[in-house]
Order: C-alpha cells, then structure tokens, then sequence
C-alpha cells in the first residue's frame, strides 16, 4: 500500500483518537528472555496499534484485557490471543 493511502501516527494526534495497542507490552514477555524483549519492542510497531475511541481504549478494552488474562485463566501462565482489525 502507498504511503499516500496509509492515514498512519497523525491520526491519533487529536482527541477524538488514541493508538489502541492490540496486544499489551505486559502480556508478551513469557519466553526466555532474547524473545522476551523482542516481544516487548514488537508491540509498539504501527502494526499493532489501531485508533481506538478513547473511552473504548482506556476503559473497555482494559476491562477485556483483564478479564482474559486475569480472571479467565488465572492459573495459566501462557495465555494465546489473537487480536486485529475487521474490515467490513
């Protein structure tokens, strides 16, 4: 995709837009740790965030987060979530 087609960081600059992490640095830093941190640089490539309302990100997608990661599976150290955008 051109340059020219992708809304890219400027969108998230004014207030009716946050960049929304898909996947939380926090949750995938289970390997040993070279891929620890590989996982931990990798959530914060363009590809992993998308706009997000801002009462949407800072409240229900934190809720869904912790309700998967925390309360779902509390016993599990490893938890697999896929995460992205639907086109419609």
């Amino acid at each position: 995709v051109t340059a020219a087609l992708q809304l890219g960081a400027a969108i998230c600059k004014g207030p009716e837009w946050d960049k929304g992490q898909l996947t939380s640095r926090s949750r995938v830093s289970w390997d040993p740790e070279p891929e620890a941190r590989s996982a931990e640089r990798s959530v914060y490539y363009f590809t992993n965030t998308m706009p997000k309302c801002p009462s949407f990100n800072q409240q229900t997608w934190l809720a869904i987060e912790q309700l998967v990661y925390d309360k779902l599976h509390p016993e599990l150290t490893r938890v697999s979530v896929f995460t992205g955008p639907v086109f419609s």
